[in-house]
């Protein structure tokens, strides 16, 4: 099968990326996908970001540390991360499933989408400064039902401090995201509607239409999830948004 190569970067850098996508039926390459979308404030002192499999993670930058210094420090320094688990029992998000954007395509307020199981999932991201050493971050959901039938909705939010070590990868690896980010911490509990980090008060939530209660602690096993069929019929319960 033929490959049409694109001739140069002068070319691509005057087309779109649907230009550039639509040229051949068989890509030159993959289609990009959006892995993260920046979400702090400006003048932040963090790097505050949404990624492609629903988490917002608040990434601090250490300042003076010299190029041949000790590089690890960053890695070592506790990160705050917000995670998602969809449905009952908890699925964590397929990143290459879902759809992230930016309001009007570039103010920092992100919308992130998901479809799974009939069901579609909505969150709106966005920070706004509380003073100059700290921002206030809002995350909304909602879910929209489009199968035939009554469905109940259900979404896990994993509030939780981790050391960025163990959650990221370094040195340009391929991003990637499943269950097994989804790690203890013992540091965050709610009390009635208000979240805290050891003894102190730093977020709430707002339940709105849902119900809100906190779970400490769950154990699911492989046969009690819905499965996808895989014969002829098309896997019409997962898309790609």
């Amino acid at each position: 099968m033929k490959r049409e190569i694109l001739e140069s970067y002068n070319t691509i850098n005057s087309k779109t990326w649907s230009e550039i996508l639509c040229k051949t039926q068989v890509f030159a390459w993959p289609p990009p996908v959006t892995v993260h979308l920046p979400l702090q404030t400006i003048h932040s002192p963090d790097l505050v970001h949404l990624d492609a499999a629903l988490n917002v993670s608040r990434r601090r930058i250490i300042n003076d540390i010299p190029f041949e210094g000790n590089w690890n420090v960053p890695k070592h320094t506790e990160t705050f991360l917000v995670q998602f688990a969809l449905d009952e029992q908890p699925f964590v998000p397929d990143w290459r499933l879902s759809k992230l954007s930016l309001e009007e395509g570039k103010y920092p307020i992100a919308r992130a989408q998901y479809f799974a199981w009939d069901m579609l999932y909505d969150f709106t991201y966005t920070c706004c400064p509380v003073d100059d050493q700290q921002s206030l971050l809002w995350i909304e959901g909602s879910l929209s039902n489009e199968a035939s039938v009554t469905q109940t909705g259900h979404v896990r939010t994993k509030v939780d401090f981790q050391y960025e070590a163990d959650v990221f990868e370094y040195h340009y690896a391929p991003f990637w995201w499943d269950a097994k980010k989804w790690l203890p911490c013992e540091k965050v509990h709610l009390s009635g509607l208000d979240i805290y980090y050891q003894d102190t008060l730093f977020g709430r939530c707002v339940p709105g239409d849902f119900s809100c209660q906190w779970e400490a602690e769950s154990h699911f096993q492989d046969d009690q999830y819905r499965q996808l069929g895989m014969g002829s019929a098309p896997m019409h319960n997962m898309r790609i948004l």
